[in-house]
Order: structure tokens, then sequence, then C-alpha cells
């Protein structure tokens, strides 16, 4: 087995993310929405045999970051293929599930109204 991963990313195309900063505790908040858009990708495109998403934390000047990455055999056609899939066909907003697990974190809500009064 050759294995292989593509990064897919930490929140929808056309959503705004949690970023890196020294200004406030963003690391709790960032997990979340990591977690979130996992659990997303994995409702909307369930991973063939030979495929798998998991968090990667990478690290950044300012801190560490995370994002959804794809896992796959390469030796898997069906496998390589979704991997590549996923990546080029991203979803570009939250669903109204995953909104609604946003919400419910209080570091992502309080990350967010930090943010939003700047």
């Amino acid at each position: 087995m050759s294995s292989d991963y593509l990064e897919i990313g930490c929140s929808p195309t056309d959503e705004s993310c949690v970023n890196v900063t020294n200004d406030y505790p963003y690391r709790e908040a960032m997990l979340h929405e990591c977690k979130v858009f996992k659990e997303y990708l994995e409702r909307k495109f369930p991973a063939p045999e030979g495929a798998y998403l998991r968090t990667k934390s990478c690290p950044h000047d300012f801190g560490s970051y995370c994002e959804v990455i794809c896992n796959f055999d390469q030796d898997n056609h069906e496998a390589a293929v979704y991997a590549y899939m996923l990546e080029s066909h991203t979803p570009i907003l939250w669903d109204d599930e995953s909104k609604r697990q946003l919400r419910a974190n209080k570091a992502w809500v309080a990350y967010w109204n930090w943010r939003n009064s700047r």
C-alpha cells in the first residue's frame, strides 16, 4: 500500500475560518471548526475503502492551524479518485447541521464575537 494525502481545508471555501492570531486564544475554536468541517465532508461525501478524512495540525509563524486532509491508498483507484474529487468539489458554504454544531460551541461563538467586534 502506498499512502498519500491531499489537504482539503479548514472550512467551506466561501466561508471565513478561525485564523491563527496572537491577539486571541483561538485554538479551541479552530479545533472545533475543523472537526465540524470533517464531519460535514463525511456526511456529504462518504469515503470508500482505502480513503479516510482526518484533521492535521500545521505549524505557522504565529502558532499552529488545523485543517482536514484526505488520506488515501494510491494503489486503490476508487480511493484516489475520491480524494481528488473531494479536493475539487469542496463545499462552498456550511450546511444547516454544521451551522448548528458550530453555534453550539462557546469557544467558537466567543472567537467570532471577538473577531467581528474588531
